[in-house]
């Protein structure tokens, strides 16, 4: 988002803070006191201003759902990873014939959470990775879904993965098509200027 002063600053999320306590911290017309701004023309509508609030509040949420996220996957990988017969064998699941393959797949869930945890600090910026985070998740859920239906996976873990997977699917396309849409608003204002 630009700012709708006469400063034209991009606004990240600090920036937008700042721009909704009346500038202070800025460089350009936004860092003026407001009595110098409205002097200059530089006047926060209340339209930019409430998209504004609604975009710092939105990146504020999504923050948080992309570290829930995070944490989820390191708390369902890290048994699975250390000891994955000991995992199986306390959920009362048949341990699995290769455990270095549970390994690796535990892994990339860790891995996979650290992605969103990096997201999680600078939507905008990282918007490029979200849909990796519900391709990850669909392709996990997708995969255990069928192995489920074929007969080769237990209900118990049918059950994790809906917990796991395939209720953050719906929320990380709905934050990517979020930001992917306020990118190209952007990307289009700053092409009219």
């Amino acid at each position: 988002m630009v700012c709708s002063w006469r400063c034209g600053a991009r606004l990240t999320v600090d920036r937008m803070r700042v721009h909704l306590n009346g500038g202070r911290g800025i460089k350009g017309c936004g860092g003026l006191p407001t009595d110098q701004r409205m002097a200059a023309g530089c006047i926060l509508d209340r339209d930019m201003e409430r998209k504004m609030e609604f975009q710092l509040n939105m990146n504020l949420n999504g923050a948080l759902v992309f570290r829930i996220g995070a944490i989820v996957n390191w708390l369902v990988a890290i048994g699975g990873f250390i000891d994955p017969t000991w995992v199986a064998h306390t959920s009362g699941i048949v341990p699995a014939n290769y455990p270095f393959l549970v390994r690796i797949w535990t892994g990339m869930v860790i891995m996979f959470g650290a992605m969103f945890w990096e997201i999680s600090s600078d939507m905008d910026g990282k918007r490029h990775l979200i849909k990796y985070a519900w391709i990850e998740k669909s392709i996990t859920a997708l995969s255990v879904t069928i192995g489920y239906v074929s007969g080769r996976a237990p209900g118990k873990i049918i059950i994790l993965i809906i917990f796991t997977d395939y209720v953050w699917i719906p929320v990380f396309l709905y934050y990517g098509c979020l930001v992917s849409a306020r990118a190209q608003r952007q990307h289009r204002q700053e092409l009219e200027t």
